[in-house]
């Protein structure tokens, strides 16, 4: 008996596409990495560089295109064609990608967006998705860093490594996962206590001196990136835990958007700036320019299997463990 091909899940990153699936219960595997066109690449870097900075009350200025062309979106204007546009031809190329891999048709599922989108702009990739594809849910789009968490299972009490009856993933204060994102452009680190729903960012720390394109240019050593990169993290764990405290950590996630090289080093490196009885913590097992397309495709299965995760209100079902 064949297996069930499950739809897509996509990721948007800042300069690629990726795009991974699921056939019958096996683990998710990549099917297809595509480089973002110049506007896209262009929109995802305003979006980056304009994230936190605020024109006006309700108002963002982000670039679309190279020839510095400017549009203005508004949290509460939600019909912006070009930005659907740059959606829509994203989506397209990715799963026609797929599909020539795959040698048949297969639907896209799930849609991680990254986290520092505005409301205004996760509308109209909201809306450019609906258009595209028939009774799609606000719930098949969700952000890129809890994705990438569920191509671990860092999701459930057994998935973060707790065989405890009374463990609870609704106490999200006791379980926290630090994700190490590389770009090109910058080394983000972000801290979120977890819960088995949503991960939501209580810290983060941005050193654009550590982006990938400094490996390629060799404008820095190894022994500084180590350097730089364990103080990093202390400071980051510091500032949510003054107790210097570990026990609580139940995952580091690695992904990226960045050359295969760049990603290497850091892999590498990474277990030298963790404590030598936590590094069994650091997921980097899947590559991580597709870590977060995975999680993505481990939850389109997960839609197919338990369909109420598509309507917000009805109560989601819990994990056997819970």
């Amino acid at each position: 008996m064949a297996s069930t091909m499950y739809p897509l899940g996509i990721q948007l990153g800042p300069r690629h596409i990726t795009a991974a699936y699921a056939l019958g219960e096996f683990n998710p595997v990549a099917i297809a990495k595509i480089e973002g066109s110049s506007e896209y690449r262009a929109f995802f870097a305003e979006t980056l560089l304009s994230s936190g900075r605020v024109t006006t009350e309700n108002e963002r200025s982000v670039r679309v295109d190279q020839n510095e062309k400017k549009i203005n979106v508004h949290q509460g204007s939600y019909n912006n064609l070009k930005v659907r546009e740059i959606f829509k031809n994203a989506l397209i190329s990715v799963k026609e990608v797929a599909e020539r891999q795959l040698h048949e048709e297969i639907p896209i599922g799930f849609i991680n967006k990254p986290e520092h989108f505005n409301q205004s702009i996760e509308q109209s990739l909201f809306d450019t998705a609906n258009e595209m594809i028939p009774n799609f849910s606000t719930w098949q789009i969700l952000d890129h860093l809890n994705m990438a968490r569920r191509a671990y299972g860092l999701d459930s009490c057994a998935g973060i490594g707790i065989d405890d009856p009374d463990c609870r993933m609704d106490h999200s204060d006791d379980h926290v996962v630090i994700f190490v994102e590389l770009l090109e452009d910058s080394l983000r680190l972000h801290y979120s206590e977890v819960n088995e729903y949503v991960a939501p960012i209580h810290g983060q720390i941005l050193r654009n001196d550590l982006g990938a394109k400094h490996f390629a240019e060799r404008t820095w050593s190894a022994t500084a990136f180590h350097e730089a990169f364990e103080a990093l993290l202390t400071a980051h764990l510091h500032s949510s835990h003054p107790e210097d405290d570990w026990t609580f950590v139940r995952g580091i996630v690695v992904l990226a958007d960045a050359p295969s090289p760049a990603v290497s080093h850091l892999r590498e490196i990474l277990p030298s700036a963790v404590p030598v009885n936590h590094r069994h913590k650091i997921r980097d097992s899947v590559d991580p320019n597709y870590v977060a397309a995975v999680g993505a495709a481990v939850r389109a299965r997960e839609q197919i299997k338990q369909p109420r995760l598509l309507d917000p209100m009805k109560p989601f079902p819990l994990h056997d463990e819970l």
